[in-house]
């Protein structure tokens, strides 16, 4: 007599499948709240205006109060609107020579160009437009730029 042993071990595999299940829900990690979505920081724009000549610079001192990115922009060059400039961010501290610290900066900007930092931390710091060999002797070029902080 031959004897088929397919249902009983069709019950001893949904057992197994059973204990499995049951063994990996028990190792679960205790629940945690769900991560929160970062806030929305509000974002100041603050407007610079100056001027420099050949090889010089100008600087404008900002305030960051809250973590998070830097964004830059030239929104005006005169008398030749076409002009690449050198633009940068730095820290600022009065007490030092220079007060501007530059750590990032782009020597070929351009009208509306912008350049955004990494993440900054709260403090002071400053932006620098300037000359990169493209200024005429005796010439002056003014120039608005804006910059965007939290």
């Amino acid at each position: 007599m031959k004897y088929d042993h397919t249902p009983r071990a069709a019950a001893w595999l949904s057992a197994l499948v059973l204990i499995l299940a049951v063994i990996g829900c028990s190792d679960d990690p205790a629940p945690t709240a769900p991560e929160e979505e970062p806030m929305d920081v509000p974002r100041v724009t603050e407007t610079f205006e100056g001027m420099f000549g050949m090889d010089e610079n100008s600087e404008h001192q900002f305030t960051v109060t809250q973590t998070g990115d830097v964004s830059m922009k030239i929104t005006s060059l005169e008398p030749v609107p076409t002009l690449t400039v050198g633009m940068g961010i730095g820290v600022w501290d009065a007490a030092s020579d220079p007060a501007c610290a530059i750590f990032a900066s782009d020597g070929r900007v351009v009208v509306n160009a912008e350049l955004v930092s990494a993440r900054v931390e709260p403090g002071e710091y400053c932006v620098r437009v300037g000359d990169v060999g493209n200024v005429f002797p005796d010439a002056i070029v003014t120039y608005t730029v804006e910059v965007t902080h939290p």
